[in-house]
């Protein structure tokens, strides 16, 4: 079994694939267990949370919806219209990328943006639609994720 390991808010850091130099630091949220990454998509630099509640979304302006349209990495899903997307090319570092199936989006802030204190307009929020790809361990005590490839 191949165990790939990532560790958010105060690192990020990805075993065997590249070390914590590599990876761009993560910021602190103003809710202390609540982890907040930097992630790229098409180029655009967007903020990563992470919510187990929900399936995931996407909060963005148009412009950037437009944009990652345009380079068919937010395609809608086959049948659901505007209402669930496919996003491809998700990175969490220059050398893991990930594709996130059936994902809300939305152009308009995201309701948690004032109490974590993230008012950026480019969010994307890691719920199950992402974290069902890994076995999961939350070490609150050390603020940190892991996931795990089966």
């Amino acid at each position: 079994m191949r165990v790939t390991r990532l560790t958010f808010l105060f690192c990020l850091f990805i075993s065997a694939v590249g070390s914590a130099q590599d990876a761009p630091a993560p910021r602190k949220a103003e809710a202390p267990h609540h982890p907040i990454v930097p992630v790229a998509i098409g180029g655009v630099d967007f903020l990563g949370t992470f919510d187990t509640g929900m399936d995931g979304a996407v909060y963005m302006t148009k412009a950037t919806q437009a944009r990652l349209t345009e380079q068919r990495l937010l395609t809608p899903v086959p049948g659901r219209g505007d209402i669930l997307y496919n996003i491809a090319g998700v990175s969490l570092t220059p050398d893991v990328k990930a594709t996130i199936s059936r994902i809300r989006v939305f152009n308009e802030t995201t309701p948690s943006a004032a109490p974590m204190g993230t008012p950026e307009p480019d969010i994307i929020q890691f719920g199950y639609a992402f974290l069902r790809q890994y076995k999961t361990v939350w070490d609150f005590s050390e603020p940190k994720i892991y996931l795990l490839n089966p």
